[in-house]
C-alpha cells in the first residue's frame, strides 16, 4: 500500500510540474521514447532481452570498456536453441550479439564466458548431438566482437559437460564440469588446454558415483580449487565437494560438507586472506561457507531461498550473493547486511561487483505463461535497482534528473 501510494505521489507531481509550465525544460530535447536507448538511473538499469522461446542469461561479467559481456542460451526448444553472446555497452543497450554454432548438434549450451586477455571472450558449455544423444563439452574462443576464432570438442563418453572456464596465468584455459566412467557414473571433469584450445592434460575424480563440479579457479599458488556436489542421484542426499589440486591437476586434498538434505556447491571464489568462499545450497536454503587456506570450514550460514549461485568477495571485504529471487549482501563474517529481492519474478544466476560499488546480475525472467528473456540487472551499493518502467522512458528519467527530490520516492 505505502509503495502503491508513493508511486501515485511521484506520479502526481510529474504531471503536476509538467501542467504548470516545466515543458520548456525539455522542449530542445525532441524526444521519441520509442526510439531512445534506454538508459540507467543513478547507476542502475533493467533490461531484458530474448524472443518467442525460452532465453536464459547464465553468466555476466564486466569487461575492460566499463560494458557487460553475457553468454545464455535462446530460442530453447524441443527440437534445438542457440548459445547466445551479447554484448553491452555501461548502460545495458546491445553493442552486438552472436548465436554461436556447431557443426551438426542441435543444441548449444553455454554456461560461462570471460574476457581475455587479448580483449576476446573464452566461452564453456556443451554440444547435443540429437541423433545420438550424446553431449560434448564445447569450448569456444572469440574475438573482440564477438566473432568466432575457434571451438574445440570434448568428448569422453555420451554425458559431458562443461561448467565453467577461466583464462589461467600461461595464457592457456581451465575448464570444469562432468563426464562419466565406465562403472562409475558421473564423475568431475578437469580439463586443462593451451592458448589455441589444445588438450594439454585432463583429470577426474570421484567419489560416490554421482560427482559433478560447477566451478573451477587459479589459485595464487597456481594450482585449482573446484566446487561441486557428490552424493546419490539427487533423490536422497547429496554433499558439497571441493577439491584442490596442484597445477598440473593432481589432487592434494578435498573436503565435504553437508548435512542429512541435499547440499550442492555452485561457485567457489578464493579469498584475499588465502582461503575459499563457497555459495550453494545448504538444507535446501541459500548457504555461505567460508574455509581456511587447507579448506578446513570456519563458518556457514543460510539465508533462506533454494540456493545460492553465485558469490564474490566485495572491496569491502564482505560477500555479494546471488541466488533465485534474491540478492544477499553479507559482511566478513556472513552476517545479513541486507537482502533484496529482484523485479518482475527474476532468477539471478550470477553476480559480480562493478567498477562504481554496485552490483551486475544475469539470470532469466518470466515472460508470459511459458517463456523466458535474459534480464540484465544493475544495482546500486545497497541493491536498488530501478524498475524497466522508469529505465526505459527517457522522458521519466530527465525529469527525474531535472528534481532530485523526486528521486528518493522511486528508491
Amino acid at each position: 500500500m505505502e509503495c502503491k501510494l508513493k508511486k501515485i505521489i511521484v506520479l502526481s507531481v510529474i504531471v503536476l510540474f509538467i501542467g504548470v509550465g516545466f515543458q520548456p525544460v525539455f522542449a530542445n530535447y525532441n524526444i521519441t521514447i520509442a526510439n531512445e536507448k534506454q538508459q540507467p538511473f543513478n547507476g542502475s538499469f533493467y533490461k531484458t532481452f530474448g524472443g518467442n522461446e525460452e532465453d536464459s542469461g547464465k553468466h555476466v561479467q564486466q569487461t575492460t570498456d566499463g560494458g557487460y559481456i553475457i553468454t545464455g542460451i535462446t530460442g530453447h526448444t524441443s527440437y534445438g536453441g542457440y548459445a547466445w553472446l551479447i554484448k553491452t555497452d555501461s548502460t545495458g543497450n546491445i553493442i552486438w550479439d552472436k548465436n554461436l554454432e556447431a557443426y551438426q548438434t542441435n543444441y548449444h549450451f553455454c554456461n560461462c564466458v570471460q574476457q581475455t586477455t587479448d580483449g576476446g571472450y573464452i566461452i564453456t558449455g556443451y554440444n547435443y548431438f540429437w541423433a545420438d544423444g550424446d553431449n560434448d563439452v564445447w569450448l569456444i574462443k572469440t574475438n573482440s566482437n564477438g566473432n568466432k576464432e575457434w571451438d574445440r570438442n570434448f568428448d569422453k563418453t555420451e554425458n559431458d559437460r562443461g561448467n565453467y572456464v577461466q583464462q589461467t596465468t600461461d595464457g592457456g584455459y581451465i575448464i570444469t564440469g562432468k563426464t562419466s566412467e565406465f562403472g562409475a557414473g558421473n564423475v568431475v571433469w578437469l580439463i586443462k588446454t593451451g592458448t589455441g584450445g589444445n588438450l594439454l592434460w585432463e583429470k577426474t575424480f570421484a567419489l560416490t558415483g554421482n560427482d559433478i563440479s560447477f566451478c573451477v579457479q587459479q589459485t595464487t599458488d597456481g594450482g585449482y580449487i573446484i566446487v561441486g556436489q557428490t552424493g546419490d542421484f539427487g533423490i536422497y542426499y547429496n554433499d558439497i565437494w571441493m577439491i584442490k589440486t596442484d597445477s598440473s591437476g593432481n589432487k592434494e586434498w578435498d573436503k565435504t560438507f553437508g548435512g542429512k538434505g541435499i547440499d550442492s556447491g555452485v561457485c567457489v571464489r578464493q579469498t584475499t586472506d588465502g582461503g575459499y568462499i563457497i555459495t550453494g545450497k545448504i538444507d535446501g536454503e541459500i548457504g555461505l561457507i567460508k574455509t581456511d587456506s587447507s579448506g578446513n570450514k570456519e563458518w556457514d550460514k543460510t539465508y533462506g531461498g533454494t540456493c545460492g549461485y553465485s558469490v564474490r568477495q566485495t572491496t569491502d571485504g564482505g560477500y555479494i550473493i546471488t541466488g533465485g529471487a534474491l540478492l544477499i549482501k553479507v559482511d566478513s563474517i556472513g552476517n545479513m547486511t541486507w537482502k533484496k529481492t529482484l523485479p518482475y519474478d527474476d532468477n539471478g544466476l550470477c553476480v559480480q561487483q562493478t567498477t562504481d560499488d554496485g552490483y551486475i546480475i544475469t539470470g532469466d525472467v518470466k515472460v508470459g505463461f511459458f517463456n523466458r528473456d535474459v534480464c540484465l540487472i544493475k544495482t546500486d551499493k545497497d541493491g536498488n535497482v530501478r524498475n524497466k518502467a522508469v529505465t526505459s522512458n527517457m522522458l521519466l528519467l530527465r525529469i527525474l534528473e531535472r528534481f532530485p527530490m523526486l528521486q528518493r520516492l522511486l528508491l
